[in-house]
């Protein structure tokens, strides 16, 4: 891994609180960075671990980042809150000296996530979408590290759906997963009976392609690699950190919204730049031999607007701040102008999803 350029890897399932696995792959390799993803705090003591990370740390400077999460309590006998668990577990990691720079938390829901950026370095959710990385990416600030990962099959679409669905089923029998998923907006009804195709293709019925653009959008510190099987066998391995996943069209469609967002430009410019981004994306598609009808590419511009769905509930509850901030707290910004310009942008990001619903009638989708 370290000769192909990989700098970090994450070890899922720990399950020991000497964590024998982690100091294997360090002893075995010379500058690569190990996190676990995750440590189950309902089964390995918090002073132990405390013990691994302190005996780690000695033989490895700077290499091992602590993973802990408050995953599947109902495997186990202890039935407190996960969330003041969770506290109490890295109240004694505190008292062991074991640092905060070097310490993550799977963190699905609204109020561990901001535990993640109060307390450990940072965020390490798991079995969530592009949207959800986003709005965490507001919650946690700008500062935190927020390592994602996002669940992908390679394949045609029946062969994908029936993996993808079998490598969900346990996570869908377990109520942490079920909540955050439920917060998601995917209801009871899409995760009953093992997942409905709803659940494992979104979004749905479009053409997916790759691209940077939820890497650089969704605020991401680092994406795990995962390797991937195709049908006759073949292992891929992608690298989140240079490729995204998305509809034809939606990876272009967030840079009209956020260049209005982020204040590059005044809402009254979107119409223009969407023409701009429409034609340029469409040219790149056409020269790398992509030659099907245009307007699948509008069609996924347009259904991102769906994507800042949680923006107006926000920005509302922004309005009472002493003071503004721009889009991730990176400076102070006049008021009048941030509510003004968000909300035009907001309006047309409604057009838009209204342009995609009538659309996609037309394309019988």
């Amino acid at each position: 891994m370290e000769r192909l350029g990989y700098t970090a890897v994450w070890i899922t399932g720990t399950r020991e609180a000497r964590l024998t696995i982690v100091e294997r792959v360090l002893a075995a390799t010379k500058t690569l960075a190990v996190a676990t993803g995750v440590v189950n705090i309902w089964y390995q003591e918090a002073r132990a671990v405390a013990d691994s990370y302190h005996r780690l740390e000695a033989a490895y400077p700077g290499r091992f980042l602590l993973g802990i999460g408050a995953g599947h309590r109902e495997l186990g006998t202890d039935f407190r809150s996960p969330y003041h668990a969770l506290v109490d577990y890295i109240d004694v990691l505190d008292e062991l000296g074991v640092p905060k720079q070097r310490r993550a938390l799977a963190a699905p829901g609204p109020r561990v996530l901001m535990l993640a950026a109060e307390r450990p370095a940072g965020a390490h959710p798991y079995l969530v979408t592009p949207a959800y990385t986003r709005r965490a990416r507001e919650l946690v600030g700008p500062d935190a590290l927020l390592a994602v990962v996002h669940k992908v099959v390679l394949g045609d679409p029946a062969s994908t759906r029936t993996a993808g669905r079998k490598s969900i089923q346990v996570n869908l029998g377990l109520a942490n997963y079920r909540a955050n998923l439920i917060r998601m907006g995917f209801g009871e009804d899409v995760l009953a009976d093992g997942g409905s195709d709803a659940l494992v293709d979104a979004p749905d019925l479009v053409p997916r392609a790759g691209g940077p653009a939820l890497n650089q959008d969704g605020g991401l510190d680092f994406w795990p690699k995962n390797p991937f099987s195709r049908p006759r066998g073949q292992v891929v391995v992608i690298d989140w950190g240079f490729a995204g996943s998305g509809a034809i069209g939606e990876d272009a469609g967030n840079l009209v919204p956020d260049a209005v967002f982020d204040h590059f430009i005044n809402a009254g410019q979107m119409p223009r730049l969407e023409q701009i981004v429409f034609e340029g994306y469409l040219r790149g598609l056409r020269v790398a031999g992509w030659d099907d009808d245009p307007r699948l590419v509008q069609l996924g511009m347009w259904s991102s607007a769906v994507k800042y769905e949680w923006m107006a509930a926000m920005t509302l509850g922004q309005v009472r701040q002493d003071r503004q901030y721009r889009y991730g707290g990176a400076g102070e910004i006049d008021p009048a102008f941030k509510f003004r310009e968000r909300s035009r942008a907001l309006l047309f990001n409604a057009w838009w999803a209204r342009q995609a619903i009538e659309l996609a009638s037309r394309l019988g989708l």
